[in-house]
């Protein structure tokens, strides 16, 4: 079968895909070819993912759901594997059914502080702003101060094609003789920032110049006191909050709102899980099968622990950033 795949995969045929066998059987197999992603045989078998669980999730509708849980799980896991993909994988599925994860785009966006998946969280985003811009334009500020003030090349390009496929314009200043790899289009290429496709749905132009993309663009309301963004009531400095399994800096409001964050900067995805973990008693799979706006909300702001202090923003995508969970049920 893993040979078929690879034939109905270089025709660019994914439908045929998912006549060769039980589902399941073929998402591991796609995965597994999924890993070297200098190979475009490999983001030919992201893309089929995306549109295998689809045709799936039409008899088991929680096909799905039961992939992402999976692959959530693999980024947490310090042995790495399928975490590497997991951001792109992710984007595939949600891109061929936003209505039915409207809410993964948020968890997928929490994971920014790992260095390693950023581009390939970055390149989710686009993909699925494609199609459904509404779920992933709360990234929007922060794409634009990556494609602005990013040390890293490859990431203010990424960040620049990520506005573009949900309809932001700009303007670039970018060496035109610079090109970046990215899949586009069903083809591993080299892209230069001159080539990006110039979206029209805003009409807002993204300007390169010294001092781009200041925290004037991002609203901004600063906190003397920490409160809870749900119900406004004073809450303590973070402690130690442990459930089974769970251990996070954080604490609770009278409200019920659970409030943690990553004092290393670059887990709140993990601090996220935990949280939810927490509410739910320790229980995982119950933590992992909630959906935001159904089951629970959450609010994210800066911290900045040694004044104790929330705002809405911050220079860098790396920043402590505190999270506010309420469960719904």
């Amino acid at each position: 079968m893993k040979e078929k795949i690879k034939e109905y995969l270089l025709k660019g045929e994914f439908d045929r895909i998912a006549e060769l066998g039980e589902p399941g059987r073929i998402v591991r197999t796609l995965i597994s070819l999924s890993y070297d992603k200098t190979q475009e045989i490999a983001w030919r078998s992201i893309e089929a993912i995306g549109r295998i669980v689809y045709l799936a999730s039409e008899e088991k509708p929680d096909f799905g759901k039961e992939i992402i849980r999976r692959l959530l799980w693999s980024i947490r896991d310090e042995a790495g594997g399928i975490g590497w993909s997991s951001p792109e994988i992710i984007g595939e599925i949600v891109r061929n059914d936003p209505s039915r994860y409207h809410d993964i785009p948020r968890i997928l966006w929490s994971f920014m502080d790992e260095e390693f998946l950023r581009k390939g969280i970055i390149w989710a985003m686009g993909r699925i702003g494609e199609v459904a811009p509404e779920l992933v334009e709360f990234t929007s500020p922060y794409l634009r101060l990556i494609a602005g003030n990013d040390t890293d090349i490859v990431l203010r390009f990424y960040a620049k094609w990520a506005l573009c496929k949900m309809g932001e314009e700009f303007k670039s200043n970018e060496p035109g003789d610079i090109k970046v790899i990215i899949y586009e289009n069903g083809k591993l290429k080299g892209m230069s920032f001159s080539e990006l496709i110039i979206c029209k749905r805003t009409g807002r132009i993204i300007e390169e110049r010294e001092g781009l993309f200041s925290h004037e663009d991002i609203p901004y309301t600063d906190r003397q006191t920490m409160r809870c963004p749900f119900c406004d009531s004073p809450v303590d400095r973070p402690g130690e909050l442990k459930n089974g399994l769970a251990d996070v800096l954080g604490g609770r409001c009278r409200c019920g709102a659970l409030y943690a964050y990553d004092p290393s900067g670059r887990a709140l995805g993990e601090v996220l899980m935990d949280s939810l973990a927490i509410l739910c008693k320790g229980d995982y799979n119950k933590a992992i099968s909630l959906e935001e706006g159904k089951d629970y909300l959450i609010k994210f702001l800066i911290y900045e622990p040694y004044m104790n202090r929330l705002s809405s923003i911050s220079g860098s995508v790396t920043a402590r950033r505190m999270i506010f969970v309420k469960i719904l049920i």
